[in-house]
């Protein structure tokens, strides 16, 4: 192989001679040995049969659906355990949405059968092992698919990309003017609600101002992260080579104060979290990559706020100054919003309560509802306001208002409810629980498409740019419904994504392949100082 395949070959993740996975290491990660990854595996198959002795010793005995539940996380905990142990990159997005696989088809459905505990309004059958065993079969025969497509997309090596270095100018001048746009939906914004204080004041008492308001939110969002992005990008050398990792974190905890006092008094913890991860994924592909302990630090930052800001979606400001006060301020607020650790786990980050109920609703309490057949995507793949098409389909909520009672059963231009039923949920509703094994294929497929073209991006490519904003769409794809992937790619990365592409466009193309950052590899190292600056 000539000098720059090899090249090629170390950058993408394996040596010569070997296949690259879908994914990134650095290159003295590039080879493995087998130990190591059986290592891996045997760690977390360990864990995965610890964790059902444990379930098995709660309910007073073994069940069957314990084979099918371990099963699941068999076949995701490796990679989970890989991450953790510091052999993917944190931002990999095939092990980040594993860690929401092993969650929402092993870890939640046992937690809900060892402590009885569900999200309420959610219907418990009489036999909620036997169902969540069903739903675990179903799981189990789409985690073999979505490993088998990922597998099948990922497994031929790909030469690196051309160097599409960040045109800092072009840049700076189209995130000034998503910035001057931002600043003028939020000026719009507070002046509609009479100031921050007004916006507070109507999410208290949910009101109906917030209508009509979804475009203004798009365009003001980003504010606080184009700032961020911008200072990346012109203080990216000096951040690079003499700032410390503390004050790129220091940098990081600012934004999330600065994010919460723009967007995060809406009530969407959503918004803030989504920022706080673009954020980070900026920093990690531009500055300096993240080791996956400040990843993990991050996370656990990052459970403790959403936990928090509960109280504060439940009941207001007095929410959380009760829970902050002591002397029983913290139960008393769990008492009253009913939002405690099990809803923040089981509720928020899972949906295996309402995945199993949909599952038993569909094929024995209610057998009469008729599947939509992709009805449910028609809203979010058109997403035209209703004020245009005022019978334009509610998305998964109204097929799950149809499926518990054989009606929509709400008030004309009243929401059926405020579910979100993640990937295999959605799935249910349009085409039962065949279709499950085929939206996970589909989404396997995707996590290689963005796997395969991280990977073979180099350091000081603009289009790093897009990694995290990637990452975070495929993520939301397992774990939401389409309608909100929709909604959150306009508010989170719309006018990042226009940004970056309209200063893409007219750039350089084709630049010479760059073996170290900044320095191109077809320069003669013989040559004149002044001639290697310049790159010729």
């Amino acid at each position: 192989m000539s000098p720059q395949a090899v090249r090629n070959w170390a950058a993408a993740g394996a040596g010569p001679g070997q296949r690259a996975v879908c994914g990134w290491k650095r290159p003295a990660q590039a080879t493995q040995r087998r130990s190591s990854i059986d290592l891996d595996m045997a760690l977390a198959w360990l864990a995965v049969t610890a964790t059902c002795g444990v379930a098995a010793g709660t309910a007073g005995g073994t069940h069957w659906a314990l084979l099918p539940l371990g099963a699941c996380g068999a076949i995701e905990a490796p990679t989970v355990v890989r991450w953790m142990r510091g052999r993917l990159d944190p931002f990999h997005p095939k092990a980040l949405v594993a860690i929401l696989i092993l969650h929402n088809t092993f870890l939640a459905p046992l937690i809900h059968l060892s402590s009885d505990w569900y999200t309420p309004l959610v219907r418990v059958p009489s036999d909620p092992w036997g169902w969540f065993g069903r739903l675990a079969i179903v799981h189990l025969v789409s985690l073999v698919s979505f490993e088998a497509t990922y597998r099948r997309f990922c497994k031929s090596a790909q030469a690196q990309l051309p160097l599409r270095p960040i045109p800092r100018e072009r840049l700076a001048l189209t995130l000034a003017i998503g910035a001057g746009a931002a600043l003028a939906a939020q000026f719009y914004f507070l002046q509609h609600f009479e100031g921050l204080s007004g916006v507070i004041a109507a999410y208290e008492v949910r009101s109906d101002e917030f209508a009509g308001m979804g475009s203004v939110l798009i365009l003001s969002w980003p504010f606080v992260l184009i700032v961020l992005l911008g200072c990346l990008i012109l203080f990216r050398r000096w951040l690079r080579a003499r700032a410390p990792s503390g004050l790129l974190v220091c940098v990081l905890g600012i934004f999330v104060a600065g994010q919460l006092a723009w967007v995060g008094l809406h009530g969407s913890r959503l918004s803030t979290l989504g920022g706080v991860f673009i954020a980070a994924g900026f920093s990690h592909y531009l500055i300096r990559r993240f080791r996956t302990r400040v990843v993990l630090i991050g996370v656990l930052a990052a459970l403790g706020f959403s936990f928090a800001y509960s109280f504060y979606k439940g009941a207001g400001r007095l929410g959380v100054v009760t829970a902050l006060s002591g002397e029983g301020g913290l139960s008393q607020m769990e008492r009253y919003t009913g939002r405690d650790a099990k809803w923040l786990l089981l509720g928020d980050l899972a949906r295996a309560d309402i995945q199993m109920e949909e599952l038993w609703t569909m094929y024995e309490a209610n057998t009469e509802y008729s599947l939509k057949l992709g009805q449910t995507y028609v809203g979010a793949a058109l997403f035209i306001p209703r004020r245009l098409w005022p019978t334009r389909p509610r998305g998964p909520q109204e097929a799950y208002a149809e499926l518990q009672g054989g009606h929509i059963g709400v008030r004309p231009g009243e929401i059926p409810n405020s579910r979100v039923f993640g990937l295999t949920g959605e799935t249910l509703l349009n085409f039962g629980w065949a279709g499950v094994p085929v939206a996970h294929a589909v989404l396997g497929m995707l996590i290689a498409f963005v796997g395969r073209f991280v990977s073979r991006l180099r350091e000081g490519d603009v289009r790093l740019v897009f990694a995290p904003l990637l990452t975070m769409l495929v993520m939301s794809l397992y774990i939401l419904d389409l309608s909100n992937v929709v909604f959150m790619f306009l508010q989170d990365c719309a006018v990042l994504t226009a940004c970056t592409g309209a200063a893409l466009w007219g750039s350089t193309r084709n630049a010479p392949a760059v073996a170290r950052w900044g320095r191109p590899s077809n320069v003669n190292p013989r040559a004149p100082r002044e001639l290697r600056r310049r790159g010729r």
